[in-house]
């Protein structure tokens, strides 16, 4: 077994073990707050403080893995869209949010708040305790799994792991880093997640996650060639992309964590798909994820932003690869264009040209 499985199982043995323990051993805890959900369908009663077993592992778990864990709180939210957009809200109202991830969905998200604390949601569903034995078992597991994956964030905001863009970069590299800097915290707070909490873990099918990526640069493109605007253009396939690495970085952290997992199948390798969206930076990609640890260690400062940085000039390439080509130019400006379009599928592509239509 690698250190980083190692650590990582050490991590979730000890939350499993005894986590009402865990969390009285410390001065300082996690808060927990319901949001758009009625107490009692989750078995909380507030006039004796009364919490389920599973919601006292979160708490106990969130605050064994928090470095400050006066300043986190558990969010139980019956609303999880709702509650993301009111933490997003701009003058102008909230901002769009969605559950949707690609292939994936969002199961837990990590939020400061304006006061510099940070709040975890988790979906209240996840808490119902259903009478299905083989379901609440399922829950929980993913229950567990996604709030010991959200503490590693938790974990590297407060050790302000994030990377920080001088001020002097052009925006073609300003979004690559942030890009880079994005998929190193999800590969980092994966490789927290020990094998005793991904026993339930669906394999990660690196072609339904390609696949995925391929239609929605197509719906990206199709809409550009509506709206006309290069700057969503570059914001939109760049969002996509970023779902896309993500998800591949996810499969990265679990053949790192687990030692006897195969990340990328020899008949994948062998797909057209792969080859042509992947196949070319994977080495690269795996590479520069290598040097991250899990998010509860604290990186030396230069090895981390030498990693992100590396990253961000992988991604880069990634793009080229895909079909876009996005350069900086040295008088501060910056240009974004569409190269190829063999991997876009031309049912997406192809559409009417709006200044015909009378």
């Amino acid at each position: 077994m690698s250190a980083t499985a190692r650590r990582a199982k050490a991590i979730s043995d000890g939350c499993e073990a005894g986590p009402m323990a865990d969390a009285g051993a410390r001065a300082e805890h996690v808060g927990l707050a319901l949001e758009a959900v009625d107490p009692a369908h989750l078995h909380v009663d507030l006039d004796t403080g009364t919490v389920p077993p599973l919601m006292l592992w979160c708490v106990a778990a969130l605050t064994q893995l928090s470095p400050e864990p006066s300043q986190v709180r558990l969010v139980v939210t019956g609303d999880f869209i709702g509650s993301v957009r009111a933490r997003l809200g701009t003058d102008d109202g909230p901002v769009s949010f969605d559950l949707a991830r690609g292939s994936g969905f969002v199961g837990g998200k990590t939020m400061p708040t304006p006061d510099g604390r940070i709040d975890v949601l988790t979906h209240a569903s996840w808490f119902a305790d259903p009478d299905d034995e083989p379901l609440r078992q399922g829950l929980e597991q993913l229950t567990k799994r996604t709030v010991v994956h959200e503490a590693q964030h938790v974990a590297m905001a407060q050790q302000h792991q994030g990377y920080v863009t001088p001020d002097d970069t052009g925006w073609r590299m300003t979004n690559l880093l942030s890009a880079a800097d994005s998929v190193m915290g999800e590969y980092r707070a994966e490789l927290g997640v020990g094998p005793g909490l991904r026993q339930d873990d669906l394999a990660w099918d690196a072609l339904s996650v390609l696949g995925s990526l391929r239609s929605d640069l197509a719906r990206v493109v199709a809409d550009y060639q509506v709206h006309l605007d290069v700057g969503r253009l570059a914001y939109d396939v760049g969002t996509v992309g970023l779902v896309g690495w993500r998800s591949l970085a996810y499969m990265v952290a679990a053949g790192r964590v687990l030692a006897d997992n195969e990340p990328i199948p020899v008949e994948v390798m062998a797909d057209p798909l792969w080859e042509g969206m992947a196949a070319r930076r994977w080495g690269a990609f795996t590479e520069a994820l290598g040097a991250g640890e899990p998010g509860t260690v604290r990186m030396e400062r230069g090895e981390l932003d030498a990693a992100v940085v590396h990253l961000a000039g992988v991604l880069g390439d990634w793009l080229g690869d895909l079909g876009f080509e996005w350069t900086d130019t040295a008088d501060g400006g910056s240009y974004f264009r569409i190269t190829e379009w063999d991997l876009l599928d031309p049912a997406f592509v192809q559409v009417e040209d709006p200044a015909a239509e009378t």
